[in-house]
């Protein structure tokens, strides 16, 4: 695990979670629309519900949506 800071939130991730949040932060630049959709499809694709809750953080750290919503 290792820790990120994310718009001044501590979030504790896997480094393959770290490496999809790099990949998040460039969507976000240029297509918020998508960064929500692949944010969306990232939440609901977790293994089970402790990393799903890492990863809901990590979204709202980011500024993005934590519920799913694109189905």
């Amino acid at each position: 695990m290792q820790k990120l800071n994310i718009n001044r939130s501590i979030v504790e991730v896997t480094k393959n979670e770290g490496k999809e949040v790099q990949r998040l932060k460039a969507l976000i630049e240029h297509n918020r629309e998508q960064a929500e959709r692949a944010a969306d499809i990232w939440m609901r694709s977790a293994p089970n519900d402790k990393a799903q809750e890492r990863r809901k953080v990590v979204a709202r750290a980011l500024g993005l949506s934590d519920t799913v919503a694109f189905l």
